[in-house]
């Protein structure tokens, strides 16, 4: 009450300052409950007045009460309706979204609660984003990690711990180098690398542009762009570096080899060596020369390496009976003898032996006692057989092989090998295998006469 009539002394400001005092007084006595009949009817009015301010003051501060209740709760509404409302992306943006199925608008939500996506490039709150592998990006932060340049949405990429790489700066970083022209071999219009891939180094992969290039005859290696191969003839032969430090290019080099072969067959395989295989010359010759000498049937789809010469004398003994004029025809006695072994010059030593070994089995074959020109071994069952021995060899026959270089000879000396066990032809290579059966059943020996009596291999 005594704020009330303070706050009414100050608007009413000339009244006199005894009404004041007394307005106190009353107000005073008025709130200690004091007694105030002794008043006079001015104090009576005084009080009427204080009491009806008072009356009033309460009912401005109930109604006030309830307005801002009102307003607390509209302004708390707008408020959770503000954070309800989405601000839409401009209608260019949304026509963009709809093309492209991995963006998405945000935010989101889980239950009641947002959630504001970041971006993982930026950290920057993004309104809308790609999704990339449960990582969000701004299309404008999806950048390739190593050239920098924005991804296009429709475009390939590589994921990988350090960020997207476009196909360009993966394949640099990760992808496959061309051992010809060591550029990386590039990818095609559907994100599929293509190449040419040696079978048996499989470090050898080549952009397929570069089939026409020269080959090794020995190893079939592809001839890099930067390291050219050594011409061995005017027929474009053409050897590897590898291959030609062992190379075989004199024919007294390869006689020591072919004597190598006969102590194999002799003592390693336990074979009846005829006395005249070891005077057999052995003749080193370019691929003119075996092509000139080449009057039987050979594979169409590899370079004659080797040829084993014969000659073979067959003829009728005519017997006169004298006293009965009788004329007895019979056969004389064959005579075959092998003339020389030719073998392609300026291969390594281990692939010239292993085909002077092949040759050995042709000239065993021709000199063998029951070998009948008239009556000749299948091609398939003799080709075999020859291949077998040189399979041996390559596995058992030559020392230990170096291991230096790249490829090294040790690693040749199994391509060689696989050569042999890989081939698809049907006489070279299903002879192989028949024969190598064969033998795993009964022997070098046993095989090669069954062969040479029935012309086939012997039924396991």
């Amino acid at each position: 009450m005594a704020h009330l009539i303070l706050q009414d002394e100050a608007l009413i400001g000339n009244k006199q300052l005894s009404v004041i005092r007394r307005d106190f007084e009353l107000a005073q006595r008025l709130q200690a409950g004091l007694d105030l009949s002794e008043r006079n009817e001015t104090d009576f009015a005084i009080i009427k007045r204080i009491q009806n301010e008072s009356n009033e003051k309460d009912k401005v501060e109930i109604v006030m009460s309830k307005k801002n209740i009102e307003f607390k709760k509209r302004r708390k509404k707008k408020n959770v309706d503000m954070e309800c409302v989405q601000k839409k992306p401009p209608k260019k943006i949304l026509n963009f979204i709809k093309n492209i199925s991995f963006f998405r608008k945000a935010p989101l939500t889980q239950g009641n609660t947002p959630l504001k996506p970041l971006c993982h490039a930026c950290g920057k709150e993004a309104t809308h984003y790609l999704v990339v592998l449960d990582k969000i990006f701004h299309p404008c932060c999806f950048k390739c990690n190593g050239c920098h340049k924005v991804i296009d949405p429709g475009e390939s990429f590589a994921m990988k711990d350090e960020g997207p790489l476009c196909q360009k700066c993966h394949s640099n970083l990760y992808g496959l180098k061309c051992s010809v022209c060591h550029e990386c071999i590039p990818y095609g219009e559907n994100g599929v690398i293509s190449y040419v891939k040696h079978p048996f180094f499989t470090c050898e992969k080549m952009c397929p542009c570069h089939t026409l290039r020269k080959k090794c005859i020995s190893c079939n290696r592809f001839e890099p762009v930067d390291h050219s191969f050594i011409d061995l003839d005017h027929c474009d032969r053409s050897v590897c570096h590898s291959c030609f430090r062992t190379a075989v290019t004199d024919s007294i080099e390869a006689k020591h080899l072919w004597n190598q072969v006969i102590s194999f067959l002799e003592h390693e395989l336990g074979l009846s060596v005829w006395p005249t295989m070891r005077d057999i010359p052995i003749l080193t010759v370019g691929s003119d020369t075996l092509n000139a000498e080449n009057t039987h049937h050979h594979r169409d789809d590899q370079l004659i390496r080797g040829l084993c010469l014969s000659e073979h004398q067959c003829g009728k003994r005519i017997q006169k009976n004298l006293k009965s004029n009788h004329v007895d025809l019979t056969l004389c006695k064959r005579d075959s003898h092998v003339t020389a072994i030719l073998c392609l010059s300026g291969l390594p030593r281990d692939l010239t032996a292993s085909i002077l070994a092949h040759e050995s089995i042709h000239a065993w074959f021709k000199l063998h006692p029951n070998f009948s020109v008239a009556n000749p071994i299948p091609l398939k069952v003799e080709e075999g057989c020859c291949q077998l021995v040189a399979h041996l060899l390559l596995s058992d026959g030559l020392g230990p092989a170096s291991k230096e270089g790249e490829p090294s000879d040790e690693k040749l000396r199994q391509y060689f090998k696989f050569s042999i066990e890989a081939d698809d032809n049907e006489i070279y290579g299903d002879g192989f295998r028949e024969a190598a059966s064969a033998y795993a059943a009964v022997g070098i020996s046993v095989l090669l006469d069954h062969v040479v009596s029935y012309r086939s291999f012997p039924k396991i």
